[in-house]
């Protein structure tokens, strides 16, 4: 007996169905998406644009930018474009490094950021817990919904100050 979506339907086993490889890719016999042959940024600002989707190697390049500022007491972070397992350390490296030097006031401007995967949620998980154990906290400002249902369905919501935008955060 068959129950739910019939595999023609371009899912297999509640999974989409890959995305297409390019040549290049299918010579190597890598699967797109894999991790196999990418470079990892360690830059923390990046240009958007110029993203090949069809191949591997260019899984980072483009996909998020990241900028720092200091504002009165909070440092405010932007993330503009996906941040997931390839992007995430671009991320976490200027929280780590703000933290570090005693910036415990964490606002992150989410107005640009169009897709938060599970390693994004933790980064900022993450930062949350070394900003509270220093007496701080960490605010999101300006989700997108898309980005605020990530939030919602996890509960992550309820752990965060979060704020309709970065002018009422950074008023609280």
């Amino acid at each position: 007996m068959f129950c739910g979506r019939p595999p023609s339907a371009g899912f297999r086993s509640g999974r989409r169905s890959p995305q297409p490889i390019g040549p290049a890719v299918a010579r190597r016999g890598l699967r797109a998406g894999s991790d196999h042959g990418t470079k990892h940024h360690t830059a923390i600002t990046a240009k958007r644009g110029g993203m090949d989707r069809q191949t591997v190697g260019s899984t980072n390049q483009g996909r998020l930018r990241v900028e720092v500022r200091t504002e009165g007491r909070s440092e405010v972070v932007t993330a503009a474009g996906e941040l997931d397992h390839h992007t995430a350390e671009l991320l976490r490296a200027p929280l780590d490094e703000a933290l570090d030097q005693g910036r415990s006031r964490l606002v992150i401007d989410c107005s640009q950021l169009e897709f938060c995967d599970s390693t994004g949620l933790n980064v900022l998980l993450g930062a949350r817990l070394r900003a509270d154990a220093a007496g701080g906290g960490v605010h999101l400002a300006g989700m997108r919904p898309v980005v605020a249902r990530v939030f919602e369905i996890t509960g992550a919501d309820a752990v965060f100050g979060v704020h309709a935008s970065l002018h009422d955060a950074l008023a609280e």
